[in-house]
């Protein structure tokens, strides 16, 4: 694993009644976690360590299934 950026995905959030439409910026990183209970923080409402061969059960979001695919071109040496 590394300290560098893995992946950065950026979209809008549109206007609500506490904000004007802005852009948000994920910025993720790559690291293996210790085996453990997770603790939410207030913003997380739906936290599990999900393995990457079953991620497209948890989301449909190309933003989060693009992951997968980059992982395995790191692992394959591919860039």
């Amino acid at each position: 694993m590394s300290d560098q950026v893995f992946d950065i995905d950026i979209h809008e959030i549109p206007a609500n009644s506490r904000e004007a439409a802005h852009l948000h910026y994920d910025v993720r990183y790559l690291f293996r976690a210790e085996a453990g209970d997770i603790r939410a923080s207030a913003e997380s409402k739906a936290l599990a360590w999900v393995p990457l061969a079953k991620l497209s059960q948890y989301s449909r979001a190309d933003s989060v299934l693009i992951l997968q695919e980059k992982l395995a071109r790191l692992q394959s040496g591919g860039a």
